[in-house]
């Protein structure tokens, strides 16, 4: 087993517009992560750590280049990488720590021999990025770049290359959850930064078409991730209810073939339109269908030559919509009747109850996970995963 870390946003992906708090269980990033590594190793359960504000430890069966592409999907993280070496300081003033971590990080004989090790095989460096989330000085970033760049320079001889080096280093300054807190110093040498975080242009208003009431990344990205789906198994997503498109877009940008669904004409031309924007340089491609979800050949009956998919999609509840005085647990029915592997869908928080006694009359799915959305003081989407059983 391989240990692995994962340095995940300050933005509390629970609740719209807060920060994550020390406090804060990162619920959303724990059950994302979980679900990406779960989907690369099948049959593995990963046992997550969550000791280190914003970060996320765990063991992986392996670690390769194909795995690091592959989390970068992760709309949770700002980086992953190998837990090479952590230091630790219970200096009371984040000045005092950051110089006790610098001198231990100098006398530390494990880390000097290895990177003497590095110049068996490298010829160049660069100090990548140091994150930090402690309450630390602003000199402190450049402080432990200036140290760990002379130890390298010093111990390996390799040279400084910004552009393209053969070895590129990160670290990450945190603290402890757990009083009395201690400051940490996390270093790797082989990490990967996401590619998913800068979402802005994927937001609603900055779609070619914008429709009121359509739900935004993150959230439509995470409920992605959650289902899963890996490229290269063939596995496609399907959103019968894809409005303008918001959940097809997560899945379309992360090369996931996707098919939608919907009633409204006009919602259907909408959405075309956004994946035409954003499909460009895509190798996923779409389909979307002009029609009810009702009214469909996916069944049970057509399993063995219908595609392996996953649903993810927010169905019609508390705002108009084109299939009016249908109940919401009508719809979820509808859903599962379509044997698809997983589903994850959102649904208004105070309809919890009766959509998870619907889920629980069917044989042939269970409930992996719930998570509640705050998205204002009036309002909570509850974030449902559940999976075919058999």
């Amino acid at each position: 087993m391989h240990p692995i870390f994962f340095f995940i946003t300050g933005q509390n992906l629970n609740s719209t517009r807060k920060n994550l708090q020390v406090p804060d269980e990162p619920a959303f990033s724990l059950l994302e992560i979980a679900s990406l590594i779960e989907a690369y190793f099948p049959g593995f359960k990963p046992m997550l750590q969550y000791d280190l504000f914003r970060i996320i430890q765990t063991d992986v069966p392996s670690i390769d280049a194909h795995f690091m592409r592959f989390m970068e999907r992760c709309v949770s993280i700002r980086m992953l990488g190998t837990l090479d070496f952590q230091f630790a300081s219970n200096k009371v003033t984040a000045s005092d720590a950051i110089t006790d971590l610098l001198e231990k990080l100098a006398q530390s004989e494990a880390f000097i021999e290895f990177i003497r090790s590095l110049r068996d095989y490298h010829e160049t460096f660069a100090i990548d990025r140091v994150y930090c989330t402690a309450n630390i000085p602003r000199k402190a970033e450049q402080l432990i770049k200036n140290c760990m760049g002379q130890l390298v320079s010093k111990h390996a001889g390799l040279a400084a290359k910004l552009d393209d080096p053969d070895v590129a280093i990160n670290a990450v300054v945190t603290y402890t959850r757990e009083s009395p807190r201690k400051i940490m110093l996390i270093i790797s040498f082989c990490s990967t930064h996401a590619h998913f975080k800068d979402y802005a242009e994927r937001l609603a208003k900055n779609r070619p078409v914008f429709e009121i009431g359509t739900m935004n990344p993150p959230l439509t990205s995470l409920m992605v991730n959650i289902c899963h789906p890996r490229i290269d198994t063939g596995s496609l997503v399907f959103d019968p209810f894809c409005g303008s498109g918001g959940i097809l877009i997560e899945a379309l940008v992360r090369g996931i073939y996707t098919i939608g669904l919907d009633v409204d004409w006009a919602a259907i031309s909408g959405c075309v339109k956004n994946l035409k924007y954003y499909n460009k340089g895509m190798k996923a491609g779409f389909n979307i269908l002009h029609a009810s979800m009702f009214m469909l050949p996916f069944r049970e009956k057509n399993r063995a030559t219908s595609p392996r998919f996953d649903i993810v999609t927010d169905p019609p509840y508390g705002r108009m919509e084109s299939l009016k005085n249908v109940p919401l647990e009508r719809y979820i029915e509808e859903m599962m009747s379509l044997s698809s592997n997983k589903m994850c869908f959102a649904i208004p928080e105070d309809t919890v109850a009766q959509i998870f006694a619907k889920i629980q009359e069917n044989l042939y799915y269970e409930i992996k996970n719930m998570q509640e959305k705050r998205e204002h003081p009036g309002f909570a989407r509850a974030i449902v995963l559940i999976e075919k059983t058999h």
